[in-house]
């Protein structure tokens, strides 16, 4: 714009034809520059938008590829086989013993989760043939603890019935005593009389 400035005043304003041909086609070629230089300008920064958008879209993409692998990662290593060893404590839980704790060989916290329910289930195991063992031990106690009171029982019906034996048998022995007395009297009363005749005679 200052070389048009220039150029105005140099010619004084004058309206030579010539010389406004010079300014129009000075203006042309600076307009013509503008455009140039603004369409440079827009073509980069889309050139710039364009790379920005590509490099967000790279970055989301690999970012979403990454999530997606990291979930997948966590579904085959924890998800998976926590959902594995939670089937087996339930079973365990149904008292279905027959069924090995999986992934102990796993050396991570997994495998120590599923030592830990092989340790459940041994303990399980353990503690059932306890509890079936003091079942038994207590019914044996209880049968023995039965036979003792039904001994005690017929003890006592067995002496009750040898008291009541004796004492009638000591009745009995009584009356005969008393009937041995009264025989022995007789005898000696008639006895004294046999010998009270003989004397007399």
């Amino acid at each position: 714009m200052r070389g048009l400035w220039t150029v105005w005043r140099t010619t004084g304003g004058s309206s030579c034809s010539e010389e406004r041909k010079a300014v129009r086609h000075q203006i042309a070629a600076f307009m013509r520059t503008i455009v140039e230089e603004t369409r440079r300008y827009a073509d980069g920064r889309l050139h710039e938008n364009k790379m920005q958008m590509l490099v967000q879209i790279s970055t989301s993409a690999g970012s979403l590829v990454v999530i997606i692998g990291i979930f997948f990662l966590v579904h085959l290593r924890v998800i998976r086989p926590i959902a594995r060893l939670t089937r087996v404590v339930r079973c365990l839980a149904k008292q279905d013993l027959n069924i090995d704790a999986p992934l102990r060989d796993v050396p991570d916290e997994i495998g120590e989760m599923a030592d830990a329910v092989e340790v459940f289930k041994v303990n399980k195991i353990e503690a059932d043939r306890l509890t079936e063992e003091q079942r038994k031990t207590q019914e044996v106690q209880a049968e023995r603890a039965h036979r003792i009171e039904q001994l005690c029982h017929d003890f006592d019906t067995a002496s009750a019935e040898t008291v009541k034996a004796v004492a009638a048998a000591a009745t009995q022995m009584q009356s005969s005593s008393e009937a041995m007395n009264a025989t022995a009297e007789a005898t000696t009363r008639q006895s004294a009389a046999v010998a009270s005749a003989s004397e007399q005679a």
